[in-house]
């Protein structure tokens, strides 16, 4: 058994970032997942630099484990070939707008009479109904949508985006979860049944948990995490020697809070600015109102420590802080060794190359990277073969620009 998913048989219709994440999760946990790109190709072999070899690093990190074969399902010989495919499949992952599904008959009322145990997830930007729902959406435009950049930057000035792909990637993550969930009612029911996830909704459900801890008035809002909508962001606090970002300090009791005043070296004397009032621990590490205002106490005595020499203290104290890593860094980290991310790829054009592990660690069927990502229709052959077709049947298909 290759992983807990071992058996499951994917057919993937998605390019980009959000359905190839979902889908490579899907083939790490040990599910078969079989990528159909249109005779062009996934445009995410384009997206670089970097690129290894010709292709783009992020194809190769979204796309392992998967066969990959070239299919023009516009054309209704390739539409049959595609349906072939479906009969035994238990999973179909598209990403196509509610107007071009339609166009290309893969709604799920047309799937479901192909296949009705099949779990179809469909993946867009902003649903499948409303003024929005045929929209494109890129990762800039959801993240504003969604107020993701009101927690970010510097206040008064222009908001920024977030590093990370958080809409494409977390809906890729949360689409997972939906299909888990679909194929477990459908050991339940024997019916399969359709799966809608966008990026706005994701992003809209994990901003909840923050936007829970608004008081009544949104001008008059503080609270952790939050701190870019009425006072500046949390760059950390200055050592001598870098920053270190410190958290903890919300349950602290009075006394330790003392303790470590001592220890700093900062007079309890501090305590009675009425900033401090009722604040306890707060005032380090962002949970307090005022504790941005407060910053500068707590600088003037770890100036003339080093991060290591404060770290220790945080940590005699039951607390933590750490520096803000690099790159460089977090990957020079034992701590990153130990849970094994980093693992290494073997393509058979352009080498080796470095990637990241799976997020799950299972103790009994592990999940792995057992293969790179696809050439362009390198298993399309093998995959119709399995489907039923002859040779013959698939040069008339090859010659006739179907597949590739």
């Amino acid at each position: 058994m290759t992983g807990p998913l071992d058996g499951v048989r994917v057919v993937e219709l998605t390019q980009g970032l959000s359905g190839p994440y979902c889908s490579m999760l899907l083939s790490d946990a040990g599910a078969s997942v079989t990528k159909i790109e249109p005779p062009g190709g996934d445009y995410a072999r384009g997206y670089g630099p970097p690129f290894i070899g010709d292709e783009g690093a992020q194809f190769l990190e979204l796309n392992r484990n998967k066969r990959g074969m070239v299919l023009d399902i516009e054309r209704a010989e390739g539409r049959l070939v595609l349906e072939r495919l479906l009969l035994d499949a238990d999973v179909l992952v598209t990403d196509f707008n509610p107007a071009r599904a339609a166009e290309l008959d893969l709604a799920y009322d047309a799937i479901e009479r192909v296949n009705s145990r099949i779990v179809q997830c469909n993946i867009t930007p902003f649903g499948e109904r409303g003024p929005m729902a045929d929209q494109p959406g890129a990762e800039l435009v959801i993240q504003g949508m969604a107020e993701y950049t009101a927690s970010v930057g510097t206040t008064g000035e222009p908001p920024v985006r977030l590093g990370a792909d958080v809409a494409q990637l977390n809906t890729g993550a949360q689409a997972v979860q939906g299909i888990l969930a679909a194929l477990l009612m459908r050991e339940r029911t024997g019916e399969g049944q359709f799966v809608d996830v966008n990026m706005l909704r994701t992003l809209m459900h994990l901003r909840g948990m923050m936007w829970t801890s608004h008081s009544e008035g949104a001008d008059d809002w503080w609270g952790f995490h939050q701190d870019t909508y009425v006072k500046p962001a949390d760059h950390g606090y200055r050592t001598s020697d870098g920053s270190l970002l410190i958290g903890g300090m919300g349950g602290v009791a009075e006394e330790e809070f003392d303790a470590l005043l001592r220890d700093l070296g900062i007079p309890e004397s501090v305590k009675e600015d009425p900033r401090w009032a009722n604040n306890g621990a707060g005032v380090l590490g962002g949970p307090s109102r005022f504790g941005w205002e407060v910053v500068d106490v707590w600088e003037q005595a770890l100036k003339d420590k080093t991060s290591a020499e404060v770290m220790e203290i945080l940590d005699a104290h039951g607390l933590n802080g750490f520096p803000v890593n690099s790159y460089e860094a977090l990957f020079a980290d034992p701590q990153v060794d130990e849970i094994g991310m980093e693992q290494a790829v073997t393509h058979p054009e352009i080498g080796a190359y470095r990637t990241l592990g799976a997020p799950w660690i299972f103790a009994e069927t592990p999940a792995a990277i057992r293969e790179p990502a696809p050439m362009q229709g390198e298993h399309t052959d093998s995959v119709l073969v399995e489907a039923g077709y002859s040779q013959g049947e698939i040069d008339e298909l090859r010659q006739a620009g179907v597949v590739h």
